[in-house]
Protein backbone atom coordinates (compact mmCIF):
# COMPACT_ATOMS: atom_id res chain seq x y z
CA UNK A 1 0.00 0.00 0.00
CA UNK A 2 1.82 3.25 -1.03
CA UNK A 3 2.38 5.89 1.96
CA UNK A 4 -0.06 8.53 2.24
CA UNK A 5 1.21 11.96 0.81
CA UNK A 6 2.31 14.40 3.54
CA UNK A 7 0.63 18.03 3.53
CA UNK A 8 3.40 20.51 3.14
CA UNK A 9 3.94 22.82 5.10
CA UNK A 10 5.03 25.60 2.59
CA UNK A 11 2.47 28.14 2.08
CA UNK A 12 2.58 29.27 -1.59
CA UNK A 13 2.32 32.75 -2.77
CA UNK A 14 2.97 34.14 1.16
CA UNK A 15 6.15 36.85 1.39
CA UNK A 16 7.47 36.00 4.68
CA UNK A 17 10.11 38.90 6.01
CA UNK A 18 12.85 37.30 8.22
CA UNK A 19 12.94 40.67 10.24
CA UNK A 20 10.09 40.79 11.62
CA UNK A 21 9.51 36.75 12.45
CA UNK A 22 13.23 37.44 14.41
CA UNK A 23 11.80 40.12 16.00
CA UNK A 24 8.49 38.56 16.74
CA UNK A 25 9.98 35.55 18.14
CA UNK A 26 12.94 37.16 20.14
CA UNK A 27 10.13 39.38 22.02
CA UNK A 28 8.30 36.33 22.96
CA UNK A 29 5.78 35.83 20.30
CA UNK A 30 4.88 32.17 19.66
CA UNK A 31 5.62 31.01 16.34
CA UNK A 32 1.19 30.21 15.97
CA UNK A 33 0.61 34.03 16.51
CA UNK A 34 3.11 35.30 13.57
CA UNK A 35 1.45 32.44 11.52
CA UNK A 36 -1.70 34.47 12.33
CA UNK A 37 -0.10 37.10 11.17
CA UNK A 38 0.12 36.18 7.35
CA UNK A 39 -2.45 33.93 7.60
CA UNK A 40 -0.78 30.48 8.09
CA UNK A 41 -0.63 27.96 10.93
CA UNK A 42 3.07 27.67 12.86
CA UNK A 43 4.51 24.69 11.21
CA UNK A 44 4.42 26.77 7.98
CA UNK A 45 6.87 29.60 9.83
CA UNK A 46 8.66 27.11 11.41
CA UNK A 47 9.40 25.16 8.21
CA UNK A 48 10.22 28.64 5.94
CA UNK A 49 12.85 29.76 8.59
CA UNK A 50 14.34 26.42 8.85
CA UNK A 51 14.44 26.05 4.97
CA UNK A 52 15.87 29.43 3.78
CA UNK A 53 17.82 30.32 7.62
CA UNK A 54 18.50 27.10 9.75
CA UNK A 55 21.54 28.71 11.26
CA UNK A 56 19.46 32.12 12.33
CA UNK A 57 16.50 30.08 13.18
CA UNK A 58 18.58 27.70 15.48
CA UNK A 59 20.14 30.38 17.15
CA UNK A 60 17.07 31.94 17.94
CA UNK A 61 15.68 29.15 19.37
CA UNK A 62 18.82 28.46 21.45
CA UNK A 63 18.23 32.40 22.83
CA UNK A 64 14.99 31.80 23.48
CA UNK A 65 16.29 28.27 25.59
CA UNK A 66 18.67 30.46 27.42
CA UNK A 67 15.92 32.79 28.32
CA UNK A 68 13.92 30.38 29.62
CA UNK A 69 16.65 28.69 31.46
CA UNK A 70 17.26 31.85 33.39
CA UNK A 71 13.87 32.41 33.97
CA UNK A 72 13.79 29.10 35.72
CA UNK A 73 17.07 29.99 38.04
CA UNK A 74 15.55 33.64 39.34
CA UNK A 75 12.39 31.87 39.97
CA UNK A 76 14.43 29.28 42.11
CA UNK A 77 15.94 32.23 44.05
CA UNK A 78 13.37 34.17 44.50
CA UNK A 79 12.10 34.22 48.02
CA UNK A 80 9.20 35.85 47.69
CA UNK A 81 7.16 33.67 46.06
CA UNK A 82 5.50 30.02 47.30
CA UNK A 83 7.42 27.27 47.49
CA UNK A 84 4.84 24.91 45.79
CA UNK A 85 4.72 27.75 43.49
CA UNK A 86 7.91 27.94 42.51
CA UNK A 87 8.06 24.02 42.37
CA UNK A 88 5.31 24.25 39.46
CA UNK A 89 7.28 26.70 37.00
CA UNK A 90 10.51 25.62 37.30
CA UNK A 91 8.97 22.11 36.43
CA UNK A 92 7.00 23.57 34.02
CA UNK A 93 9.83 25.74 32.45
CA UNK A 94 11.96 21.86 32.36
CA UNK A 95 9.42 20.20 30.66
CA UNK A 96 9.84 23.24 28.06
CA UNK A 97 13.58 22.89 27.94
CA UNK A 98 13.33 19.06 27.59
CA UNK A 99 10.73 18.66 25.13
CA UNK A 100 11.91 21.92 22.86
CA UNK A 101 16.09 21.69 23.51
CA UNK A 102 16.55 17.79 24.56
CA UNK A 103 19.76 17.95 23.17
CA UNK A 104 21.24 20.71 25.60
CA UNK A 105 18.47 20.32 28.34
CA UNK A 106 16.72 16.74 27.76
CA UNK A 107 17.50 13.23 29.67
CA UNK A 108 20.56 11.49 28.31
CA UNK A 109 19.41 7.45 27.02
CA UNK A 110 21.46 5.23 25.89
CA UNK A 111 20.61 1.70 25.75
CA UNK A 112 22.86 -0.92 24.75
CA UNK A 113 21.66 -4.83 24.17
CA UNK A 114 23.94 -7.52 24.00
CA UNK A 115 23.45 -11.10 23.68
CA UNK A 116 26.00 -13.68 23.81
CA UNK A 117 24.84 -17.34 22.79
CA UNK A 118 21.53 -19.03 24.04
CA UNK A 119 21.19 -17.05 27.39
CA UNK A 120 18.95 -14.20 27.67
CA UNK A 121 20.35 -10.71 26.34
CA UNK A 122 21.54 -8.05 29.12
CA UNK A 123 20.33 -5.02 28.46
CA UNK A 124 21.91 -1.72 29.87
CA UNK A 125 20.18 1.25 29.95
CA UNK A 126 22.43 4.56 31.35
CA UNK A 127 20.33 7.65 32.35
CA UNK A 128 21.80 10.72 33.24
CA UNK A 129 20.01 14.02 34.53
CA UNK A 130 21.07 17.18 32.99
CA UNK A 131 23.40 18.92 34.93
CA UNK A 132 21.08 22.21 34.68
CA UNK A 133 18.48 20.71 36.91
CA UNK A 134 17.04 22.78 39.54
CA UNK A 135 14.83 21.53 42.63
CA UNK A 136 13.58 23.28 45.73
CA UNK A 137 12.53 22.61 49.32
CA UNK A 138 15.82 20.08 50.20
CA UNK A 139 16.63 18.22 47.20
CA UNK A 140 19.15 19.12 44.76
CA UNK A 141 20.04 23.07 43.08
CA UNK A 142 22.37 22.96 40.16
CA UNK A 143 22.79 18.75 40.40
CA UNK A 144 26.16 17.21 40.15
CA UNK A 145 26.33 13.83 38.70
CA UNK A 146 24.15 11.01 40.98
CA UNK A 147 26.37 8.40 40.39
CA UNK A 148 29.87 8.86 41.45
CA UNK A 149 32.59 6.79 39.74
CA UNK A 150 36.12 4.76 40.98
CA UNK A 151 37.93 8.07 41.58
CA UNK A 152 35.41 9.25 43.81
CA UNK A 153 35.79 6.83 46.53
CA UNK A 154 38.66 8.37 47.95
Amino acid sequence: MPAAKRKSHAAKGVKYDKEYIEEQLLSGVKLGEIGKHYGVNKHSVRQWMIRHFPDEYKAIMDSIAEDMAEEMLAVAYDDSIDIARARNVINSIQFRLARRHSNLYGDKVQTEVTHKGPASPVINITLSVPESTVAIEGQVIDAQPLLSTNNDSE
